[in-house]
């Protein structure tokens, strides 16, 4: 059982306990020449970090702290800047002043955190800081330069600011982002502003938040970010200035050719490793979720209603592109740089469109079809007339067609999906109740409910598991009212497979493992290459020279092979130590990105590299 998502929120809980630990209080009717406390509270925020030290907290009681053009900056790790009470705290700066209202300063925010406040102005709401030198170094790696990591922003509202929302530069590490209202961005009107912005983030944690008006996508992970979770979010009228804003993206398109790791990423991907599950993304111009670019991306379970008003799919699958803005700032080896998908998973989404656009559209070389993908269980409605769909850049017009071009989608159906007043949850009626695939990874759904055993309902709601809540969040609710962190009782999706059940069991795994890998892996009950995924493994066929010359394995075969790596022989969950790393101890080697079973974990299998090496990737 993997409990990275645990690892991500873990910091949702009271801080450790340290015994120089000290709070320090600020109000607007404070004194800076105060001695902090909370009786002689300081005046201004920047003071009190400034007098605080690592660890600390500093506790703002209600009111507006005016930051002017310049940035509010947390430079001390392990800092905690919280809301004294519900009367939440303002921090505000001139629209356009300072490159980011709250900035979490490189080098010295490790484990830092925000929690309580509404922060508006600035070019960028909050920026987390990075000391990646493009300019110096054109391959930087940013596991030689990460700076912030484990941070926390927690129940804040963000609005009306003249970029993104959130803005995650490349090389910062493990950063959470729950519960916050996010809104108003690119104002007033900067097309290219997302909610949350991260590109080559190593761990990111994206649950419980209410994004909307944002000028356009909700939220991406792009630029060869990696282990991604974007979960329970709510996502509505994005693309506010430009006609192509998504809910959410994995992957997406890079400007900067410096932002990728290619010692761990040389085929420059833009998302590795990254899943979308549980969102409900509604009235998106563009894609409710689109896939570009990505490795092993997983989209389960969400609920996409009226998306793709004004262009791509809703659900899009295409093309990365590098230099596409300023091509004279590319290499010349670059400038025609492309990269599809390889071994998307797309499962149990209900896709609603409403305009003449794709339900499902898969732009030409938008994915590489002899990679491991898979549809299916997805429910697809347009609300006039029959769904159509795009493959492969061309146009589909049923679903039975679309189903014999890709040879995916089988048990997919179409038509009204049989939804409550709320547009959203499932009604009592609803055909989509226990037509999905059962999926161990998915355990609850958008309202924080489990799913159960058996077979588990289509979108992000599963009926009659729980109460609802509310949608839209009623007002006084930051982000959608779910308490966070979820339990987490089941695999997340990342490491090894998706727990599907169903397969057909056929393939001897064990044959073809002492036919084709113990030469190399050793006898099966000791193979080095215990754990691995039918998705790694097939992976590693494409992508190591020495296993080139098992490309004749059939998909069935190689799932074979996985299933016997995976029971009785340690790691994946599956046997062994249980924790993925085969070590027996039944403790993963480490957090995500941090060594041993961290990020990048079966992209650096694909290249040859052994797990539970220690490295910092």
């Amino acid at each position: 059982m993997n409990r990275q998502p645990l690892l991500y929120v873990a910091l949702l809980l009271c801080s450790l306990p340290f015994a120089d630990a000290q709070d320090w209080y600020v109000a607007t009717s404070g004194n800076d020449n105060n001695p902090g406390t909370q009786d002689a509270p300081f005046l201004t925020i920047g003071h009190a970090i400034g007098r605080a030290a690592g660890n600390d907290t500093v506790i703002v009681h209600g009111g507006i702290y005016d930051q002017g053009n310049s940035a509010l900056t947390i430079d001390r790790e392990g800092l905690v800047l919280r809301a004294f009470d519900e009367n939440r705290p303002v921090i505000r700066a001139n629209l356009g002043g300072p490159f980011a209202t709250v900035y979490f300063e490189e080098d010295n925010c490790d484990g830092s955190r925000i929690d309580g406040f509404e922060i508006e102005g600035g070019r960028h709401g909050i920026q987390v800081g990075s000391g990646w030198p493009q300019e110096d170094n054109p391959d930087p790696s940013p596991t030689d330069e990460l700076t912030c990591d484990d941070i926390v922003i927690h129940n804040n509202i963000v609005h009306d600011v003249a970029n993104e929302g959130i803005k995650l530069p490349a090389g910062v590490r493990n950063i959470t982002i729950t519960n916050n209202r996010i809104y108003n961005t690119g104002m007033p009107s900067l097309s290219n502003a997302e909610c949350i912005d991260a590109v080559g983030v190593i761990g990111l944690y994206v649950a419980g938040n209410h994004l909307h008006h944002c000028a356009s996508n909700g939220v991406y992970a792009k630029g060869g970010s990696v282990n991604a979770i974007i979960e329970n979010n709510y996502i509505t009228d994005v693309g506010r200035v430009t006609n192509s804003g998504a809910g959410i993206y994995l992957g997406f398109t890079t400007t900067d050719y410096q932002l990728f790791d290619l010692e761990n990423n040389p085929e420059r991907f833009e998302n590795i490793n990254s899943i979308a599950r549980n969102n409900i993304v509604m009235r998106a111009r563009g894609a409710g979720i689109g896939v570009q670019s990505a490795l092993n991306a997983k989209v389960y379970n969400n609920t996409l209603i009226d998306v793709a008003r004004d262009t791509q799919a809703g659900i899009r699958l295409g093309q990365g592109q590098l230099c596409t803005t300023l091509p004279t700032d590319c290499r010349e080896e670059l400038i025609d740089f492309t990269q599809t998908n390889v071994a998307p998973r797309i499962f149990n989404n209900i896709v609603v469109v409403s305009q003449d656009r794709a339900v499902m559209g898969v732009d030409d070389d938008g994915v590489d079809t002899d990679s491991d993908f898979a549809f299916n269980n997805n429910r697809y409605h347009h609300i006039d007339t029959t769904p159509t769909f795009r493959w492969l850049g061309d146009s589909v017009s049923t679903l039975t067609d679309w189903q014999v071009a890709t040879t995916q989608d089988a048990q997919s159906a179409q038509g009204n999906p049989g939804l409550a007043g709320d547009g959203v949850h499932l009604a009592s009626n609803s055909p989509l109740i226990n037509a999905g695939l059962h999926i161990e990874c998915i355990g609850r759904d958008y309202d924080g409910n489990v799913r159960g055993d058996g077979s588990h309902d289509i979108g992000a709601d599963e009926y009659g598991s729980g109460d609802a809540l509310a949608v839209p969040p009623p007002t006084g609710v930051v982000g959608i009212g779910l308490q966070l962190p979820l339990p987490v009782e089941e695999d997340d999706c990342l490491e090894d497979g998706d727990g599907n059940t169903g397969d057909d069991g056929n393939e001897d795994g064990a044959v073809l493992y002492a036919q084709n890998c113990a030469s190399c892996h050793g006898a099966l009950s000791s193979s080095t290459r215990r754990g691995r995924s039918a998705v790694q493994i097939a992976a590693a066929i494409s992508f190591v020279a020495e296993m080139n010359s098992l490309s004749f394995l059939t998909s069935s075969e190689i799932d074979a092979i996985a299933a016997v790596l995976a029971n009785g022989t340690g790691g994946g969950g599956g046997g062994g130590d249980g924790d993925g790393d085969g070590d027996g101890d039944g403790t993963p080697n480490g957090p995500a990105g941090s060594g041993g079973g961290g990020v990048i974990f079966w992209l650096a299998f694909a290249l040859g590299a052994l797990r539970g090496a220690g490295r910092r990737t």
